[in-house]
């Protein structure tokens, strides 16, 4: 092997399209439809033969210019084909989906980099994961460029070929789960929403006179025909061609021979028996009528036809958003045969009602007369070919090449597009421009296809490389799994974001729209074109054929006045004309048209609104299957989903105080059936988040109501009043004590175009009372000033009925970043946010996820907005945001759930929790709950100075009794520090009014009982006691806490918005030199103006 190897040193090119052609073989292999493709393949065949050579002493490398050139290629060939499509892209509904690929594609990358920095992966690894996970080639392009043109700074120590190795790793460990994860999401996703994919694409075709694959699949019978007649009707005869289309509009002649002389078929060819007429029309209409002419008679010459071929650009104002079969009406119905239409370079499905727009391109074949007669009357010709200008294609190369060299200065750097964006950005403004022309410029799509697919994969072979024989001394087992779960998530969740975005309906999606764009909306990545589209097209493949129902495309449509029957074409004869007897289209055996038709109806199919067609869900309760009782720290499943009301509505009290457990007041005669068990009751503290109520509402009916608001009809105004009164005796016999008024105001639109809406809300504390000795209270700013913000501010984003984003400042709720509701007013943020809810929960499964950049924070006391890394307690000229994901599952009593938290040089926060509960009999029911929390220092460890770690873990049980709850509850810290809190409540179990029992060594045992009367309408209680042990610093003392609570939040009447809270604590702490304790006393009123 050592001389094999030794061969393909010393000849280069020999070794590079060996290495191609055994991609390409390789890439043919597949396991029940799934394979590596001849991309991936390439960089793996690449990798193995320089690994494997390097065993022996030989290092196999390629020199960049070839690596260089044929990525450029590939550059200007990806600009060639979206070029067409890229403009419309931007106009009217394409907006909609160019959003949708941003999102995909922001959020993609955001993870990379997230996990990247979790994981501390090798310099090089995130470009290899993002290409990978994206199933995005390219960008190994970009990241090979950075690296070679000194854009990326390699660390110290590392080397370019160690960088490219990485890439090189990174993609081939996850471009595997790239391709078969998105084919599983996009064939079972639809199903788990409930989502009948077979009947809606049926009825979408029904619809759209889109006719479906399997029913017109390779068969004899044809809708229409083509016969020869005498005309013997004395009826008939002395008509004009005109004048017998007007008196039977179902027929078309086609061509009149008289004698031996062909009369072709003008409108003013007037009729004579004894004429031989070829009659075109349905077949049940030329059999149901066979004297109208006369007798058929078999003669080839009149059946005869001259036809051409022809493309004819629409630029007729008058047939600008008119229905395909509007065609019909003109004078070449009949005549014609429509192969495909194309918009902006991109095919459309053939459908009577498909609107068609200025600049779309019709592919036609018919008489020749009729060919020429349609350019007059729709637009201008262009007849194909299939060569390639080279000249405009060359000029095209050198015209990029220049713009990559444009650069801005901006401080001390110049950006510009470089070389291989600036051949993008020209092959766009060719393509796009020869679209529209179409006398010059012509690339063929086999020309077209041979710049991408032998460009893309030679350069990625060459990276494979170049790459191999680094790949040895950087390997190990620990890099490549965490590797495979980078890019799992990064795979994985974008899909979710997008799949099931609601698209509009098909004359609309026709505006530049195809199968291959529309399926960004079924989170087919941006990489997913070209080879990359094979992925998409295998999974779509194994669909039934009414999923590939698009299919009218692989017919022809013969125009008539009021019907587009399917045909096929005509078959060439060695003289142009047609037969009598048609053959099948050979688009039918071109599997690409099959598939790619395929995603576009896939994409409608997820944008069904089958929950409209299904009963409205059921009101959920005001709380959860954990509802708040009392308040704490946002738990995990609860950040999920944005808050329906601006400021602090009803719902929002709920979680900062227990008013909404309280159930509606029970009449005597239902006692009975609502003794069994209260679902309003929970053990959740005051300023917690559970993670099942995270990323929004805390019920699925209130999410769903939020989605349906419309603009400034549905406009809400929230307006609440608070005074809030607290006294604290603290462990040093220092107190605080303060009395202040206030509130909130705030708003929150509709949805503009069922797209937009703004929302905004002002706070405000004001002093009463307040010693300004006593400072410490939170409920005013330091020094005991009253405060007004501006604390809200924002705009959020719809883009179907289960997901949205959100941009500007406001309040989220997760487990360690939250609102913390539990004075004046709430920590809200500035922060990007995308989340979303699928399902009830109930009757079906839910899942509720998020993912956030928060980069600063308004604390509760506080009218200005900080960063969160200075919030935590990091230097002041320290500036570092937050990156969180997170998600939850539920269904029915059981959920569960994980989140993550980066601050990049200052902490890493990872929570999970999953809860679970049965019935024990009709009136007693048990639920459990399980935590984990995990806290590291990360990078220049800038919180403390110094490395740490620190975990806690918890197990709660609750027996609900009728109204009755009884908690137990167990938390276990360990670790070389405290557990932190840094911006807002913390979730642990035991954490309550005033200690969170989470010190390093400190182990908690808490008891709760809570009651909520029958017998007064919003009336509740409970009381609790958590012991906690020793913790490990010995400056540290053991603390027990005993908290009581009285709540009265009428649910009906006068006094329904109105809430009054009293709460007590008190802490005894075992400090041998100082027999302190600690006293907590509020008195909290609350009172919501809109009910």
């Amino acid at each position: 092997m050592q001389a094999f190897f030794t061969f393909l040193q010393e000849n280069p090119y020999i070794l590079l399209f060996f290495t191609v052609g055994m991609a390409v073989w390789v890439g043919k292999f597949s396991i029940k439809g799934y394979g590596l493709g001849m991309v991936a393949a390439a960089v793996v065949v690449g990798a193995a033969l320089a690994t494997w050579a390097s065993t022996y002493g030989v290092k196999l490398q390629l020199d960049n210019f070839a690596k260089s050139l044929f990525y450029y290629l590939f550059m200007y060939g990806v600009g060639l084909r979206v070029g067409p499509a890229f403009f419309n892209s931007l106009k009217k509904d394409g907006i909609t989906f160019t959003i949708l690929a941003v999102i995909c594609s922001v959020l993609g990358l955001a993870l990379v980099v997230i996990m990247t920095k979790v994981f501390a992966l090798p310099p090089g690894s995130a470009g290899g994961i993002l290409a990978g996970s994206q199933t995005m080639s390219a960008a190994i392009g970009t990241a090979e460029m950075a690296v070679e043109q000194g854009a990326y700074k390699i660390p110290a120590g590392g080397t370019a070929e160690q960088v490219s190795g990485m890439i090189a790793l990174g993609y081939g460990v996850t471009y595997i789960w790239g391709t078969v994860g998105i084919i599983l999401i996009c064939k079972y996703l639809p199903r788990w929403w409930g989502v009948d994919a077979r009947k809606a694409a049926k009825e979408y075709e029904l619809e759209h006179g889109v006719q479906n694959v399997d029913d017109a699949a390779l068969s004899g019978y044809r809708a229409g025909g083509l016969r020869a007649y005498r005309l013997d009707n004395p009826a008939s005869a002395g008509k004009s061609i005109s004048q017998f289309r007007q008196t039977y509009p179902q027929y078309r002649i086609v061509n009149v021979m008289r004698g031996d002389e062909v009369l072709g078929a003008a409108p003013d060819v007037v009729l004579r028996q004894g004429d031989l007429v070829a009659l075109g029309g349905r077949l049940e209409d030329l059999t149901a009528n066979l004297g109208l002419l006369g007798e058929e008679v078999p003669n080839a010459k009149v059946l005869s036809i001259p036809l051409d071929q022809a493309e004819i650009l629409l630029t007729n104002k008058d047939f600008d958003e008119k229905p395909l079969k509007s065609l019909g009406a003109t004078d070449v119905g009949g005549q014609i045969g429509l192969s495909r239409i194309e918009r902006s370079g991109e095919v459309l499905p053939l459908g009577t009602e498909v609107a068609l727009k200025r600049f779309d391109v019709l592919y036609v074949t018919g008489l020749k007369s009729a060919v020429d007669k349609a350019g007059e009357v729709l637009g201008k010709i262009a007849r194909p070919s299939t060569s390639t200008d080279l000249l405009t294609l060359s000029a095209g190369m050198v015209i990029g090449l220049l713009i990559g060299k444009i650069t801005v200065p901006v401080g001390d750097f110049s950006v510009g597009l470089g070389n291989a964006g600036g051949l993008l950005l020209s092959g766009i403004l060719v393509s796009s421009i020869v679209s529209r022309l179409r006398f010059f410029g012509s690339t063929p799509n086999a020309a077209r296809n041979i710049l991408e697919d032998l460009g893309l994969v030679t350069f990625i072979a060459i990276v494979g490389i170049n790459a191999g024989a680094t790949l040895l001394e950087q390997l190990t087992g620990a890099i490549a799994v965490k590797i495979f779960v980078a890019g799992f998530v990064a795979s994985t969740i974008p899909p979710f974001v997008t799949l099931g975005h609601r698209l509009p309906h098909l004359q609309d999606q026709s505006r530049g729209s195809h199968g291959r764009r529309r399926g960004l909306a079924l989170a087919l990545r941006p990489g997913a074109r070209g080879l990359q589209g094979d992925r998409q097209q295998r999974a779509v493949g194994g669909f039934p054929g009414r999923l590939r129902g698009l299919g009218c495309a692989v017919h022809r449509i013969w125009l008539l006045r009021d019907v587009a029957f399917p045909v096929s074409p005509a078959t060439r004869a060695p003289g142009g004309h047609m037969d009598a007897v048609s053959r099948v289209d050979d688009s039918r055996r071109r599997p690409g048209v099959r598939l790619s038709l395929a995603l576009a109806c896939m994409a409608y199919l997820a944008s069904m609104p089958a929950r409209a067609q299904q009963p409205a869900p059921p009101a959920a309760p005001a709380s959860s299957t954990w509802p708040a009782a009392t308040a704490a720290p946002a738990a995990l499943d609860a950040w999920l989903v944005p808050k329906a009301q601006a400021p602090q509505p009803a719902t929002q009290v709920a979680q900062a105080t227990p008013s909404s457990q309280t159930p509606p007041p029970v009449k005597e005669e239902d006692e009975e059936a609502a003794a069994p068990v209260d679902a309003a009751l929970s053990s959740t503290e005051q300023g917690q988040t559970p993670l099942d109520e995270s990323f929004g509402p805390r019920s699925h009916a209130e999410w769903v109501r939020e989605t349906r608001r419309q603009a400034w009809a549905d406009t809400e105004l929230k307006a609440q009043l608070r005074t809030y009164y607290l006294d604290r005796e603290k462990y040093d016999d220092s107190e605080s004590e303060a009395w202040a008024i206030g509130g909130s105001l705030g708003f929150k639109t509709g949805y503009f175009r069922d797209i937009f809406s703004i929302g905004a809300t002002v706070y405000t504390s004001q002093k009463l009372d307040g010693p300004d000795d006593k400072d410490g209270t939170l409920l005013l700013a330091p020094g005991q000033e009253g405060y007004t913000v501006l604390g809200e501010l924002y705009g959020e984003f719809k883009f179907n009925d289960q997901i949205k984003a959100t941009v500007g400042a406001r309040g989220i709720d997760t487990p360690f970043i939250n609102r913390n509701d539990s004075r004046m007013t709430p920590n809200t943020f500035l922060l990007a946010l995308v989340q979303g809810q699928h399902g009830n929960g109930t009757d079906q499964s839910q899942w509720r996820w998020g993912a956030a950049y928060v980069d600063k924070i308004k604390e509760r006391n506080s009218d200005e907005f900080v960063s969160m890394s200075d919030d935590a307690g990091a230097p002041d000229d320290v500036d570092h945001g937050v990156f969180a994901a997170g998600v939850n599952y539920k269904l029915g009593e059981l959920s569960i759930g994980a989140i993550n938290y980066y601050s990049d040089d200052i902490i890493n926060i990872f929570y999970t929790e999953a809860k679970y509960g049965f019935s024990l009999t009709d009136t007693m029911k048990l639920r459990f709950g399980l935590q984990f929390t995990d806290q590291q220092s990360v990078g220049d460890e800038l919180l403390t100075g110094t490395d740490f770690s620190a975990h806690q873990w918890g197990l709660k049980s609750e027996l609900a009794w009728a109204s009755t709850l009884l908690t137990v509850a167990y938390t276990s810290a360990n670790g070389d520090a405290d557990m932190r809190g840094p911006w807002s409540g913390y979730p642990g179990y035991t954490s309550v009014q005033v200690e969170d029992f989470n010190r390093d060594g400190e182990d908690a045992w808490l008891v709760r009982l809570g009651y909520t009367p029958k017998w007064m309408d919003g009336l509740s209680m409970y009381a609790l006691h958590v012991t906690g042990s020793d913790p490990d610093s010995p400056t540290a003392f053991e603390r027990d806490e005993t908290d009581f609570n009285v709540q009265w939040a009428p649910t009906e009447g006068a006094l329904k918005g109105l809430m009054v809270r009293l709460r007590y604590a008190r802490v005894d702490q075992d400090n041998p030199a100082d027999a302190s304790d600690l006293s907590d006393f509020r008195v909290m009123v609350y009172y919501d103006l809109a009910q």
